[in-house]
């Protein structure tokens, strides 16, 4: 039970490296150095299966109805962004390992 405890510790810790990852691939995107994007996506893909392996998944609900235990609010939507208690728009993928929530993701929901 340590040692779980111990391996959600230290992937919650890496969480900020696979997000600006994530960004690095979308800006890298941009430029014409395919190369750098290739490396970085490369990267961010050994990261992601490492994670895998260890059973890191994320949480990005958008669509589905907001969960608390998910999910954080961070903004409320407008009706005609979808159903009522409804998760429109997702800022931040939360992540969750063997059932316990790393961090919960940062959501926009719809007023219900």
């Amino acid at each position: 039970e340590a040692f779980e405890d111990g391996a959600r510790t230290f992937a919650a810790t890496l969480l900020p490296v696979l997000d600006n990852l994530e960004r690095a691939v979308v800006v890298a995107g941009e430029t014409t150095d395919s190369a750098l994007k290739d490396g970085v996506e490369m990267v961010l893909r050994q990261l992601r299966e490492a994670f895998e392996k260890r059973g890191l998944t994320a949480i990005d609900r958008k669509g589905e109805k907001f969960d608390p235990g998910l999910e954080n609010a961070v903004m409320q939507g407008a009706p005609e962004d979808g159903e009522p208690g409804t998760v429109c728009e997702v800022f931040q993928k939360g992540y969750q390992m063997g059932g316990c929530v790393l961090r919960h993701a940062m959501v926009k929901v719809v007023p219900e």
